[in-house]
């Protein structure tokens, strides 16, 4: 009963010292965060449009508009006029490593073939290639809070060392062995 309870207690003790106080602690929270920026990163990412295509005639039609100039939205809507699912498009920041098609491509701007998938002809229009940066806090809020508590318990537990120093009586452990 008396592990029972004093499992209870550093139980409660934990949640009020490290897990509710980095959820609650804010300010805390975005401190550690700026302290510790490079540990957050994006990778080398680019801003680009993913087209996947139902035949070879399309995925041309597609890359000509593309090579063109024109918004991913004004493609479809000219691609898809007669069959809806003709072209469909997927636009985003991918990061180097983070997507499968891209990662067998030499990174650079402009229209570059990809490997046909699901009987789809694909292809990727990189408008922007960016640098690595730090991430901001909305967008690795997860890893920065349990970072963060993992700080906080470290913290708590090196003051009660200081409180509380362990004293190791040797005799007694000699016993124990013998």
């Amino acid at each position: 009963m008396q592990e029972y309870k004093d499992g209870i207690l550093l139980f409660e003790l934990t949640d009020k010292e490290v897990w509710s106080k980095a959820v609650s602690d804010s300010a805390g929270l975005a401190n550690f965060y700026a302290d510790n920026e490079s540990k957050y990163m994006w990778k080398e990412r680019a801003e680009a449009t993913i087209y996947s295509c139902k035949d070879a005639k399309s995925a041309k039609k597609a890359s000509k508009l593309a090579k063109k100039g024109m918004a991913p939205s004004e493609i479809l809507s000219k691609c898809n006029a007669k069959d809806p699912l003709a072209v469909k498009a997927e636009t985003n920041k991918f990061e180097k490593g983070s997507n499968k098609l891209l990662d067998k491509i030499v990174w650079g701007t402009g229209i570059h073939n990809l490997e046909n998938e699901n009987d789809r002809v694909k292809f990727v229009h990189i408008a922007h290639l960016l640098a690595p940066t730090a991430k901001a806090l909305k967008d690795n809020m997860g890893q920065a809070t349990s970072d963060y508590q993992n700080y906080l318990e470290s913290k708590w537990i090196d003051e009660l060392r200081i409180k509380y120093p362990v004293k190791v009586y040797d005799e007694n452990v000699k016993r124990l062995y013998n």
